[in-house]
């Protein structure tokens, strides 16, 4: 008997109607966790079979589907924006599901989950409803659990009339931020040089920041509710007709799409609020790193509006080697370079190979570094430690193909820490935001490591190597003079860019190896590599620099 779960409280759910437990198939790393700490008897997706095509062919149905959509019949480009993404995190989640029930139902085991959190819509972090798949499935072999106090979504179904709030520059030259992240505070320091105004949302700054920016002339803008909104405009409705493995996925999606609208017309009301907000105010650029929710909101207004815009990406695109690869990363980039933004900031010369494939030229700015990390003067010979760093997705936004799922990523833990051991090597082990709550349990588990979050520098300074895979930091290293090994233990063969094979060659930037064996090779050469060219792949030229350059010629 197998036992579907997404949480600790699930498990103990669990525990209450059976005697005898069944095993456990963890859907993410918190259950995974708790089973490991709490010696209960846990599987993993995919268990010993081979999955990498049924990722493909995830990749490849998600994107007919999204083709099969038409999506031009909403007014704005942000709602489609965000609307494609809400519909393809919905059927990489059903697809998911169903190839993983299909790998039980092969086992003839009884196969049990609840309902738990079966109102889970697509804004929560953490958990998914499973109950709408598993019931269109119609497999005789499984058993739902009905609880009554079921998980309650963080969000309701609302629209709201807003206005902004936080004015506080009228005639002034001013700039406007989608937010105060991803190192965006090396843009203040020139803006304050320059006594350009700085306009940034009030939401999800702590109470010491909202101050200290209002003490240095910050304005804070915020959107306040005037009014809630009873009944949904009377938008197009769109529609789909999708099936997937034989299985009518089509009502599940529609609902969602449904279900959608609420967050979306939400989202046309702030669209409104900010156009009445610029009609006051004198802004004279719009910078973004981001093209979701507020940041693509802002790019579409600026375009409204004849306001120059930039998107500052905080993620990494690079160029493609097959029609998967091209797929995976046009979704990336679609979040955060691609979009309405009157000019794209080339950061790398990674990030020029995507552009140069996407045949991308008229709105491209080759600005250098502006917000990854940085210390072109660093000096790895004297550092012990080694950095490993990875996208880690939670299952309401699982990605396939050029991220790797939450069970390899707890499997990769296991490797490193047995590897840390047998040859005496201190691993930092820096947690992606989608894996940091289970700093604790991992800290617990694999006790070879070094866990951290916050800031990707700190680890940086303390590195004279990265192990990733497909990450932000591959570009943050490199800007920091440390040398990356893009580790594919799993043998997907996804090659996040162009880079060196052999683990012997010295003097390499970047290394793609896919064996735990050729990573202690590839140790011992980059300790050995004295002159090692970084240039392929980045700029040499300082953020500081680039940022004068950049604002000087569009502000």
């Amino acid at each position: 008997m197998i036992a579907i779960c997404q949480s600790k409280d699930e498990v103990n759910l669990i525990k209450k109607n059976y005697k005898d437990l069944p095993i456990i198939l963890a859907l993410n790393l918190e259950t995974i966790t708790f089973c490991k700490l709490n010696k209960i008897n846990f599987i993993l997706p995919f268990e010993n079979i081979s999955y990498h095509s049924i990722s493909k062919k995830i990749l490849l149905n998600s994107k007919k589907l999204l083709d099969s959509i038409d999506f031009k019949i909403l007014q704005y480009d942000f709602l489609i924006n965000d609307l494609k993404a809400i519909v393809r995190y919905k059927f990489h989640q059903i697809a998911f599901l169903i190839e993983i029930i299909q790998n039980l139902e092969n086992t003839n085991q009884k196969i049990i989950y609840t309902d738990l959190y079966s109102t889970s819509k697509f804004f929560d972090k953490d958990y998914i409803n499973i109950d709408q798949t598993l019931d269109l499935l119609n497999i005789n072999n499984l058993k739902k659990i009905k609880i009554g106090n079921k998980h309650k979504s963080l969000k309701e179904n609302k629209i709201f009339e807003y206005k902004i709030s936080g004015l506080r520059y009228l005639d002034e030259k001013k700039v406007i931020l989608n937010n105060a992240g991803y190192n965006f505070k090396r843009f203040f320091l020139y803006f304050l040089k320059k006594r350009v105004k700085i306009a940034i949302p009030e939401t999800n700054l702590g109470y010491f920041k909202k101050f200290f920016f209002k003490l240095i002339g910050f304005e804070l803008y915020n959107f306040e509710k005037i009014r809630e909104i009873k009944d949904l405009p009377d938008e197009p409705q769109i529609r789909c007709n999708f099936f997937y493995r034989n299985h009518n996925i089509s009502k599940i999606l529609n609902n969602e799409i449904k279900s959608a609208q609420f967050y979306l017309s939400d989202l046309q009301e702030k669209y409104k609020s900010l156009i009445k907000y610029i009609d006051k105010s004198n802004p004279k650029l719009v910078l973004c790193n981001t093209n979701r929710d507020l940041g693509s909101i802002l790019l579409e207004v600026a375009v409204k509006k004849n306001i120059n815009s930039i998107i500052v990406s905080h993620g990494t695109v690079s160029q493609s080697f097959d029609e998967f690869d091209k797929i995976y990363k046009e979704y990336i980039a679609e979040g955060v370079f691609l979009g309405n933004s009157k000019y794209k900031a080339v950061q790398s010369k990674i990030a020029k190979k995507f552009a140069e494939t996407q045949k991308i030229n008229r709105s491209l700015l080759e600005t250098g570094n502006l917000i990854f990390s940085e210390n072109l003067d660093n000096i790895n010979l004297k550092k012990k430690n080694i950095l490993y760093a990875v996208t880690s997705k939670r299952l309401p936004a699982l990605q396939v193909h050029g991220v790797e799922y939450f069970f390899e990523f707890y499997k990769n833990l296991q490797i490193i820490d047995n590897f840390s051991l047998k040859y005496n090597l201190s691993i930092i082990v820096h947690l992606h935001p989608g894996a940091k709550k289970n700093i604790e349990d991992f800290k617990k588990i694999f006790k070879n490591l070094i866990f951290k979050t916050g800031d990707i520098s700190d680890s940086l300074k303390k590195s004279f190597m990265t192990i990733s895979y497909s990450s932000t930091v591959i570009e943050d290293s490199l800007y920091n003079k440390v040398p990356v090994v893009l580790l594919d233990l799993h043998k997907k063969n996804y090659l996040h860019l162009d880079c060196e094979k052999n683990p012997k060659e010295k003097n390499k930037a970047v290394y793609y190896l896919n064996n735990i064996a050729d990573l202690k090779t590839s140790i011992d050469t980059i300790k050995n590599s004295k002159n090692v060219n970084f240039e392929e792949y980045i700029f040499n030229t300082r953020s500081k620099k680039n940022i004068e350059k950049l604002l000087n010629s569009h502000l």
